[in-house]
């Protein structure tokens, strides 16, 4: 199985603006419904972003060594 972490970490780093967005209208999601597993969702991304965000300047694949197909 391929792993995908890197594609995905190089995605989330570089569209940080539209995941922004996409958190915003999970929130805004969250509070018009009664329930509680939106919530939670919301509350694992919102935290998984921030940490993401809090390293600036993530180098592409190429340039980390991982080979691009």
């Amino acid at each position: 199985m391929p792993n995908i972490d890197p594609y995905i970490l190089e995605f989330v780093a570089n569209n940080w603006l539209a995941m922004t967005v996409l958190l915003t209208v999970l929130k805004g999601i969250a509070l018009i419904t009664p329930s509680t597993h939106d919530d939670k969702i919301y509350t694992l991304l919102s935290g998984l972003f921030g940490q993401l965000r809090g390293k600036r300047g993530v180098p592409p694949l190429a340039e980390r060594g991982v080979e691009v197909k």
